[in-house]
């Protein structure tokens, strides 16, 4: 994702200095790209140099003040979508990062804007190797804390047969046909059977999970394309 940003910010201070009329932009876009690799300081020193360059071959200011404000707009705007980037490959979700990058920035001021993506990511990393900072994970990670398997379970419970059929259809698209019956139908039966057995679950509820797993599993057994919906005519009629 780094590689990524980087390359692009490349282009974009390439294709920049090319309509400004900087000699050589295809070169000091590769350079640009390069030196952001340096954390911080890498994007400044491509500035500078050149700034300085502009100074040398344009005899007056309209040209080193647009590669100023060039460089500017291109950090500015990349300070914005950086965090929700690294968000999407980091296992950081959008919500907390953005939460993350307001409390740094109050208690630290411009560092902590600049540090608060890679703050996070390293609490998350810790969160996910130290029991004690599991809560960590769980406040601001990008996964869902109820595994498939407890919230099909969960919506059967509440006779939300449609709801559960979603989470079903949504865990075929992901993981695939075949490990859905052990990862999510399975474990719900066996649930069901485990509360009827404590009396923690009436005949009647346990009826109705084992009777709405069995009529998603004739859908599934067809292969119907149709959504796994039981108010829908096509699904009613397959099952």
């Amino acid at each position: 994702m780094q590689s990524t940003i980087n390359g692009g910010f490349g282009v974009a201070v390439g294709l920049g200095l090319f309509l400004i009329g900087v000699p050589y932009a295809v070169i000091w876009g590769c350079l640009a790209a390069a030196l952001r690799f340096i954390p911080y300081v890498g994007s400044f020193v491509a500035a500078f140099l050149t700034l300085a360059l502009s100074l040398a071959v344009f005899p007056g200011w309209r040209e080193p003040a647009l590669v100023v404000g060039l460089f500017v707009a291109l950090d500015l705007g990349i300070m914005v979508i950086e965090p929700w980037l690294y968000g999407q490959s980091a296992g950081v979700s959008q919500v907390a990062l953005l939460i993350a990058v307001i409390f740094w920035t109050w208690l630290w001021g411009p560092a902590g804007l600049l540090l608060a993506t890679p703050l996070t990511v390293c609490l998350i990393v810790l969160g996910k190797h130290l029991p004690a900072l599991r809560f960590i994970v769980i406040l601001m990670g990008d996964r869902p804390v109820i595994e498939a398997k407890a919230r099909y379970y969960q919506r059967l419970l509440a006779r939300d047969q449609d709801e559960a059929a979603d989470i079903v259809e949504a865990y075929v698209s992901a993981d695939g046909r075949e490990s859905v019956y052990d990862a999510v139908l399975l474990p719900a039966l066996y649930y069901a059977k485990q509360d009827r057995d404590r009396g923690l679950l009436s005949e009647g509820d346990a009826q109705f999970v084992g009777q709405a797993t069995g009529e998603i599993l004739d859908v599934l057994a067809h292969d119907a394309p149709a959504p796994f919906s039981v108010s829908d005519p096509v699904a009613d009629t397959r099952v």
